[in-house]
């Protein structure tokens, strides 16, 4: 792996896989975290905006300049950054490289089409709130945050989404889309000339002075706090968790694998008492979001009703890690490794990990990463589950 800054504060990571692919992302560093309460969602609104057209192409040419080629082109944006990318054959490196240069320098927010965003979002803003897996989550948050803006769906709110305007847009993008706050990721199958050629698409950006936002550590839970909400749904969706630590914690990486031996996969302690031994659920298991400011861990079960109390205790009684095996833990650091080796070897989930690795701190610290959890001991395991899954659990229930 190779890792440049120039002299605009723009980072560049590079990393040659054997791969017919070739991935070239572009991870801005702001997300939802960064917004007011005047603007909620307009990072993840300048992410769809960005496709809608430049002074140079259209929404479709830019979507066909890739899809053409049998490439993948695609955003996310979440609490802490917005992430773009192109995923083509080698030979199509010059082609993803232009299209996606020219988005970031010259889209245009032309106001008709703002306007008819604004409507694809409030679309996909009731679709989120139709899915009760992933609203659930939504509304997890916003229960377990008291002061920290993780509280606040990435999405944004109709209100505030149907205000934004072109002036609003640009002062946002002008002020967080800056060579000294993006980091650009090529994973895959490059040539030589690759960096020299990142250089040359971005060398007209200029440094700019940006002052992030700082956010208070959330306070501290002392007491049990639930949450129920009614929706038309045949199921229940029950989640129990907790607030945890950011990604430099050294706790961090011993939640990680908690999380593997709680709740990831049929092997999980979770599936096996609720789904293996009693049947009560199909869809259940563990979430630990690990992120530069904030952290969580919760487990979710879907199921009837009627069986809701009783899955209740059984996620409870699992948190307690009561006879915990070397066995266990060993298979749950295999389990970590394997999936982050077999990730690894996509370019696009490669280039993702790097960039956020890079947001977090370093993107070296990825490769690091499997050596950390392979040093976790028993004795740590039960500390810090004992430290995080206590008594003081935040409960989101949506029910009929």
């Amino acid at each position: 792996m190779k890792k440049v800054v120039l002299s605009s504060g723009l980072t560049i990571i590079s990393k040659k896989t054997n791969s017919n692919s070739v991935t070239l992302g572009i991870c801005v560093k702001t997300g939802s975290n960064n917004e007011d309460k005047h603007n909620k969602g307009i990072s993840h609104f300048i992410e769809h905006m960005v496709f809608e057209g430049t002074e140079k192409r259209t929404a479709q040419e830019l979507v066909r300049e890739i899809e053409k080629v049998g490439g993948e082109f695609n955003a996310f944006t979440d609490n802490e950054i917005t992430f773009y990318y192109a995923k083509v054959l080698g030979k199509y490196f010059d082609k993803a490289l232009n299209v996606l240069g020219d988005m970031l320098k010259n889209s245009v927010f032309d106001e008709k089409l703002i306007d008819k965003e604004k409507k694809v979002i409030l679309e996909e803003m009731n679709l989120w709130d139709d899915d009760p897996k992933a609203h659930q989550w939504v509304l997890f948050q916003k229960v377990l945050y008291k002061n920290h803006p993780a509280k606040y769906p990435v999405i944004g709110f109709k209100d505030t989404l149907k205000k934004i305007n072109k002036k609003d847009i640009l002062e946002y993008f002008n002020k967080y889309y800056v060579p000294n706050n993006i980091i650009i990721v090529v994973t895959g199958n490059f040539d030589n000339k690759t960096e020299e050629k990142i250089k040359k698409e971005f060398g007209s950006l200029k440094y700019k002075e940006l002052k992030l936002k700082e956010f208070k550590e959330d306070e501290k839970q002392n007491k049990i706090i639930k949450y129920k909400e009614k929706k038309d749904v045949t199921h229940s969706y029950l989640v129990i968790g907790h607030k945890t630590v950011n990604r430099e914690h050294k706790d961090s990486y011993v939640l990680d694998v908690i999380s593997v031996i709680l709740g990831l996969g049929q092997s999980s302690r979770l599936f096996n008492e609720i789904r293996m031994k009693r049947g009560l659920s199909y869809n259940l298991g563990m979430n630990h979001e690990c992120n530069k400011t904030f952290g969580f861990i919760g487990a979710f079960v879907n199921a009837n009703h009627k069986n809701i109390e009783i899955c209740r205790k059984l996620i409870l009684d699992c948190f307690k890690l009561k006879n915990l095996s070397e066995k266990e833990i060993q298979d749950a650091k295999n389990m970590i490794e394997g999936i982050l080796l077999l990730k690894s070897e996509d370019t696009k989930d490669l280039a993702i990990s790097l960039g956020r690795w890079e947001f977090f701190k370093d993107a070296k610290d990825f490769y690091d990463y499997v050596k950390k959890i392979k040093k976790i001991t028993k004795k740590e395991i039960l500390q810090v589950a004992k430290k995080y899954l206590n008594k003081n659990y935040t409960e989101v229930l949506i029910y009929k």
